[in-house]
């Protein structure tokens, strides 16, 4: 509620004969003199607190939202960096998978050269051992006549 200057005048006239005229002044001073000085009330106070509410809420939302985003973004940052070294990661493994078979197939021949070299060890010790055995047959024959012929 406001006061004009007028009556403003006329109850600090009145209420200066029963109270101290500082005190007066005191509580005129809390009655503005314009309508845009309207003192604040609780109404007003609670309306203005209730848009203060919304406002923090949708900066939240909003807050929230590209942070939202963001994280989104950083995920498939993460998804394509962890993609592209399991790419990394296979083909490093493949061309040790692969030198290792080479290794192994080398490894394989010269296995196969030796039993091939064996073979044909065991054939020749064969071979010697029987036809020792042939010889010596013949000779224990050869005695065996002789000293039949002999007797």
């Amino acid at each position: 509620m406001t006061l004009n200057t007028r009556d403003r005048s006329v109850l600090f006239e009145s209420l200066s004969k029963l109270a101290d005229p500082e005190a007066v002044d005191a509580m005129l001073a809390h009655f503005p003199t314009r309508d845009v000085d309207e003192p604040l009330t609780r109404d007003y106070l609670d309306s203005r607190l209730i848009e203060f509410r919304e406002e923090i809420r949708l900066a939240i939302l909003t807050e929230f939202r590209a942070f939202d985003a963001k994280f989104a973004s950083f995920r498939q940052e993460m998804t394509n960096e962890i993609g592209t070294l399991r790419g990394e990661l296979d083909s490093k493994i493949d061309s040790k998978i692969g030198s290792l078979d080479a290794k192994i197939g080398s490894v394989d021949a010269k296995i196969g050269s030796l039993r091939q070299e064996m073979e044909v060890q065991f054939r020749r010790s064969l071979q010697w051992t029987v036809r020792t055995m042939i010889a010596l047959a013949a000779l224990i024959v050869a005695a065996a006549t002789l000293v039949v012929t002999l007797r």
